[in-house]
Parts: structure tokens; C-alpha cells; sequence
């Protein structure tokens, strides 16, 4: 490119920031860019994989968590009534907060550092709907859909538990089912 400067002619765009493409030697060959992609791939799913266990003082990890665990617990309750899954639950804040210390304490995390008040700004950050409350007074109630749930447990790497799956299996991001730990 120096050369190409100094004697005037102009550098040809994009010569110097992109490989050639790969030349296959052996019809179906798939080169030697395409196994390193393949290997790049799959260490990426398998730190995936391995993320949620080892960020364990992540908040939003930890609230997306403590979501699932109230979720579970409200379809429990409900199933004494009803044999339906609802569409949405309504939990307050406090309750939310109590998931989020028994998850941080599982976790090996430090349960007094989750106040409501972080926990009520993790949730506002992850943009979920106000409920009313009744009168306008007490905690403050969130509106929590399945799809919330299983949007951010797929952002998150994390696995939705089988009672909030809508086939009632386990929920996996696609790129972590279609390819398992070897």
C-alpha cells in the first residue's frame, strides 16, 4: 500500500482488509476458513453455555432467574384451580426481591447486597410493563409475560424451565439445541 502511495497509483478499496476466498483443493472440501469457523463456533456455544454459572453477580441474570421461580410458583397455585397456563403474571416488586436473595444465596452471591430498589430499576431496564396498583399505593406490580420470559432467558443463555415452556420442555436458544455439548 506504501508502494502504491508513493508511486501514485491508486490502492485498490478493500485489498488490504479482506482474505481471498478460500480456493477448495477437492470438490467438497470445505478449506481450512470453514474448520476454523466450525471450531470458533462451538467454543462460543460452549462459553454460552458455561456464562450463567460463572457470572453469578449479575443482576439481571439473577432477577431474570428469580422471574422464572415466581412464575413457577404462580402456575403452582394455580393449578390447585385451574389446569391452564396463564399468558402473563403480576408480581410485586418485594416479591420478586425474595427470589433474588434465595437465587444470590444459592449462587454462593451475597443476598444483602439486592435491595428493591435495584431490583425494581434491574426490572425497569429490561422495559417490563407497570400492572396498576390497586388504590396507587404499596409495592410496585410488574406485568411478566411467557414471551418476556423466554425472550430473556434466551438473551441470557439461560435454559426456561419446563412449566413456563409452551410445549412443556425444556426452552433452549436455538444455536445452544442445534448444537449440543460434545
Amino acid at each position: 500500500m506504501l508502494k502504491q502511495y508513493c508511486t501514485g497509483q491508486p490502492p485498490q478499496i478493500g485489498s488490504h482488509t479482506r482474505p481471498p476466498p478460500p480456493q477448495a483443493a477437492v470438490p467438497g472440501d470445505v478449506g481450512p476458513q470453514t474448520a476454523l469457523w466450525d471450531r470458533l463456533e462451538t467454543l462460543s456455544i460452549r462459553y454460552q453455555r458455561e456464562r450463567s454459572d460463572l457470572e453469578t453477580d449479575d443482576l439481571t441474570a439473577l432477577v431474570i432467574r428469580a422471574l422464572c421461580g415466581c412464575a413457577i410458583s404462580a402456575i403452582n397455585a394455580i393449578s390447585a384451580i385451574n389446569t391452564e397456563t396463564p399468558s402473563h403474571f403480576v408480581f410485586t416488586t418485594q416479591e420478586i426481591l425474595a427470589f433474588v436473595q434465595a437465587v444470590a444465596k444459592m449462587k454462593d452471591g451475597d443476598p444483602d447486597l439486592v435491595t428493591h430498589r435495584r431490583v425494581g430499576r434491574a426490572l425497569g431496564r429490561m422495559r417490563l410493563q407497570k400492572a396498576p396498583r390497586p388504590g396507587g399505593k404499596g409495592s410496585r406490580r410488574w406485568r411478566v409475560t411467557l414471551g418476556d420470559l423466554e425472550r430473556w432467558t434466551a438473551a441470557y443463555g439461560l435454559t426456561l424451565p419446563a412449566p413456563l415452556a409452551v410445549n412443556g420442555t425444556d426452552f433452549e436458544p436455538a444455536a445452544v439445541r442445534d448444537n449440543p455439548a460434545e
